[in-house]
């Protein structure tokens, strides 16, 4: 990752959400699907039961002219 520019996307989560799913997604338009964003860094501990999670996009940003990202939060239900 060093020395490449990608778009980055950070989220703060609660460190034991064990109900929570949690994937960020990438594409080059609205319009095709998405696929999950490849690059996750060590997670860093915010000191308060939160950690703090960084995700780069899969593709430089000099590779391509449209890039969007989006995060997806689903509850895992317990039934």
């Amino acid at each position: 990752m060093e020395g490449v520019e990608r778009l980055l996307m950070t989220h703060r989560i609660q460190a034991k959400s064990l109900d929570l799913t949690v994937i960020v997604e990438s594409c080059g338009d609205l319009v095709q699907g998405v696929s999950q964003a490849g690059l996750v860094a060590e997670p860093s501990d915010n000191g308060d039961g939160t950690v703090l999670r960084k995700v780069f996009d899969s593709q430089p940003v000099t590779d391509v002219t449209n890039r969007f990202m989006r995060l997806r939060v689903g509850v895992i239900s317990s039934n």
